[in-house]
């Protein structure tokens, strides 16, 4: 398994995986629906940050896939807004269903943080986020160094936001 960028290769299992993901019922990460963007445009707009309406910000998109199949999809969020200062953070991933409780989204994490570290120099701690009922999410983040800064009402929903450091402090 390994990060690839998003590509037309591995987009019919993308999309398969966001069927299952949305008949599992999640609703703490999305996958880009194809009936409602073109989903590879759509990552190329958020990359590059152009024609962004501010609802939206700049942001990377990472595929974790196993030959030609779609495993997990990892966001990086190259900034703030402050709706995701309070739920989402600069991190979201997603676990395609029939691979939960495999360690995918420890490694994803993991992988995720260490892309920071070499491609956002500037960014010294991350902020990620997860619903307080959503203890493998939990799980996760602690496994890879997030410290529980505090547990908010954000939109009638009880969110956990953690900090990660990126980089050693001097």
């Amino acid at each position: 398994m390994y990060l690839t960028c998003p590509t037309e290769q591995y987009l019919p299992s993308y999309i398969a995986a966001g069927a299952e993901y949305r008949a599992a019922g999640v609703e703490t990460y999305h996958f880009i629906d194809p009936a409602e963007h073109d989903v590879l445009g759509w990552i190329h707009t958020l990359e590059t940050g152009e024609g962004l309406d501010g609802k939206y910000i700049r942001s990377t998109y990472l595929w974790l896939v196993d030959g030609e199949k779609f495993i997990a999809e990892l966001t990086v969020r190259h900034s703030l807004t402050p709706s995701l200062r309070q739920r989402g953070g600069h991190i979201g991933y997603g676990v395609r269903p029939g691979y939960w409780g495999c360690g995918i989204g420890t490694r994803l994490l993991a992988m995720g943080l260490d892309w920071i570290r070499v491609n956002l120099p500037d960014m010294d701690k991350t902020l990620v986020t997860c619903r307080d009922d959503n203890l493998a999410s939990a799980r996760v983040i602690e496994k890879n160094g997030g410290v529980l800064e505090d547990i908010i009402e954000y939109e009638g929903q009880r969110t956990r936001r953690y900090w990660i450091e990126v980089r050693d402090k001097k």
